[in-house]
């Protein structure tokens, strides 16, 4: 049994797939932004604005 739980596999914030999806609807930027990339709160507010 692993003593480590296995951590979530997150591609980098430069990769070609974030920067399509930050490109793409911004209904879904926002949590890109949240969710992927890790932005702090106050930008995630700002783009959901």
């Amino acid at each position: 049994m692993p003593t480590n739980p296995a951590k979530p596999q997150v591609p980098p914030p430069e990769s070609a797939v974030i920067q399509w999806l930050l490109d793409a609807d911004p209904a879904i930027r926002w949590q890109v932004l949240r969710d992927l990339i890790g932005a702090p709160a106050k930008e995630v507010a700002a783009e959901r604005a």
